[in-house]
C-alpha cells in the first residue's frame, strides 16, 4: 500500500484559499483537478480527502483571516457536496 505525504496546515491553507479563489470548492473536497488533503494513513477510511482537516485547518483557518462571512455560511454546501460525490463513488 503507498502511503500519499501528509501536507503541512500552511499548506492546507494555501490550497483552500486557491480553491475559493478559483471557485473550485467541491473540486478541493474531492481532491480533483490537483487539489490534495490525504487522509492519515491511521483513519481506516477510503476517502479522497481528509475532510475534517480541510473543515478545520483550511476554511475556518481562512475565515479566521479574512472574515468573510460567506466563507462559513457556505461552509454546509461544500460538505453536501463531498458526501453526495463520495456516495457516488462508492455507491
Amino acid at each position: 500500500m503507498k502511503l500519499e505525504k501528509q501536507i503541512t496546515n500552511e499548506e492546507l491553507l494555501e490550497l483552500t484559499k486557491k480553491a475559493f479563489e478559483n471557485n473550485e470548492v467541491a473540486e478541493f473536497l474531492c481532491g480533483e483537478k490537483g487539489y490534495a488533503c490525504p487522509i492519515s494513513h491511521f483513519v481506516p477510511a477510503n476517502v479522497p480527502t481528509d475532510f475534517s482537516r480541510i473543515i478545520d485547518f483550511g476554511v475556518y483557518k481562512l475565515y479566521e483571516e479574512t472574515k468573510n462571512e460567506k466563507i462559513v455560511a457556505n461552509s454546509k454546501k461544500p460538505y453536501c457536496i463531498f458526501l453526495i460525490a463520495i456516495q457516488q463513488r462508492i455507491g
